[in-house]
């Protein structure tokens, strides 16, 4: 009789130390996952406040300096169709292989 209430003893002790352990691991999961929520949302406004910086850094105005400091720029392809010839035209440039279709004019 005193060996079976010994078992019983050590098997609800047993037991309650696996309820525990799976309970510490569900606390602990949840614990990672407040961490992670709350990293993603730093990051998440650290990404906001570049967007907005970049917005700052980028209006029309600015744009226009950085550009102003780059030179003087050209169009490509003049507004009356003509093709400039410093500029190489599509039958002029190298295809390494590559079998362009000629464009049907508009």
């Amino acid at each position: 009789m005193f060996a079976k209430i010994c078992c019983v003893i050590v098997a609800v002790g047993a037991f309650g130390c696996a309820l525990l352990a799976l309970r510490q691991g569900r606390l602990q999961a949840a614990s990672e996952l407040t961490q992670t929520q709350l990293r993603i949302s730093k990051l998440d406004h650290r990404l906001w406040t570049l967007r907005a910086e970049i917005a700052e850094a980028t209006t029309p105005t600015a744009i226009e300096r950085m550009a102003a400091g780059l030179g003087q720029f050209r169009p490509m392809v003049p507004d009356d169709g003509t093709v400039d010839p410093e500029v190489p035209s599509a039958d002029h440039v190298p295809t390494r292989g590559i079998v362009h279709q000629p464009v049907a004019a508009r």
